[in-house]
């Protein structure tokens, strides 16, 4: 009932440094960026933190390294993506009474490259007006900046032990004329 089976491509290289208890987010141009985690499956422990993030384009398939935190994000932590296009990563740790464990009572935010244009600087956000309720299997109508080159619906995250299973991003088609466009919302399937 849910269609054929799914097409698995290899990426054309793996991530840098292996890791567990990672989180992964997904970004709302499609890239994936993994944050923290272990060298190995070892709780309640700095010790093999990961602090390089990595990110998967699938553009070109492959995954690049990019700016790393300052504080070990490991069991127990979370990353979420914010509503400005920025991910949240914090937490680590929750120890019990476990020696040499460090709780993280913090949080690093990370900004995405598609922030910043190719000088470095900030880029101008893009600005959209859009109904606030849609139906499925409907059209409706987005006034905003020119130039957009893809809409997406995104779902917020839960994220809990290192998954995050509620996180979604679903790439819609539209048609623009100017700063108007249509965005096709999709079937509930």
């Amino acid at each position: 009932g849910y269609g054929n089976n799914p097409t698995v491509t290899a990426t054309s290289n793996t991530l840098t440094y292996a890791r567990t208890m990672h989180n992964s987010t997904e970004l709302p141009n499609g890239q994936v960026l993994v944050t923290g985690g272990l060298s190995d499956a070892s709780l309640f422990t700095d010790t093999g933190a990961r602090l390089t993030a990595e990110l998967y384009d699938p553009n070109t398939n492959s995954w690049s390294t990019v700016a790393g935190m300052q504080t070990p994000r490991t069991y127990h932590s979370v990353s979420i993506l914010m509503v400005d296009g920025r991910v949240f990563v914090g937490g680590g740790g929750l120890c019990d009474s476990t020696p040499g464990c460090v709780n993280h009572f913090d949080a690093e935010i990370y900004s995405p490259p598609y922030l910043f244009d190719s000088g470095g600087n900030q880029s101008q956000r893009p600005v959209i007006s859009a109904p606030s309720v849609a139906n499925y299997n409907t059209s409706i109508p987005v006034t905003g900046s020119t130039g957009f080159q893809s809409f997406s619906l995104i779902r917020f995250s839960a994220a809990t032990h290192s998954t995050n299973n509620e996180q979604r991003r679903i790439p819609v088609s539209f048609n623009s004329s100017g700063q108007s466009y249509t965005v096709n919302i999709p079937n509930r399937n």
